[in-house]
């Protein structure tokens, strides 16, 4: 497998996507009235955008911070959805970042990445 292809997705990962998807679909319902399944899918596509950057950032589910969910409620609204509340982008950013398979594998990617990368300090090395 070359470096460009993607590992394919398993029957398991698929459920996990349509599960991640009805779920921001039914919160979107609650908080803004919009139930479709496409607005949805395109929400969850953003969020995992964000949150990879943050992950790349080092930062942890704790950190996702009220500048995370502007970043995104402003990417929303660029998109013709300035009227989704903060707070329910904040919800939908933990949402993602809990559930979504995709993030899950760009979690340990970049886990091991780190490990790869780690260097050993000269001090704690036996001989």
């Amino acid at each position: 497998m070359t470096k460009k292809e993607k590992k394919p997705i398993s029957a398991v990962d698929k459920l996990e996507v349509l599960n991640l998807v009805r779920r921001v679909s039914d919160e979107l319902n609650d908080g803004i009235g919009i139930k479709d399944k496409t607005v949805a899918e395109f929400v969850v596509k953003l969020a995992e955008k964000e949150v990879k950057a943050f992950l790349k950032n080092d930062c942890t589910i704790q950190q996702v911070t009220i500048e995370s969910a502007q970043s995104l409620r402003k990417t929303l609204g660029e998109n013709g959805a300035s009227e989704v509340p903060l707070s329910l982008v904040s919800h939908i950013l933990e949402i993602v970042w809990r559930s979504s398979p995709t993030i899950k594998r760009f979690e340990e990617k970049l886990r091991k990445k780190r490990e790869k990368n780690k260097v050993v300090d000269p001090n704690q090395v036996m001989s």
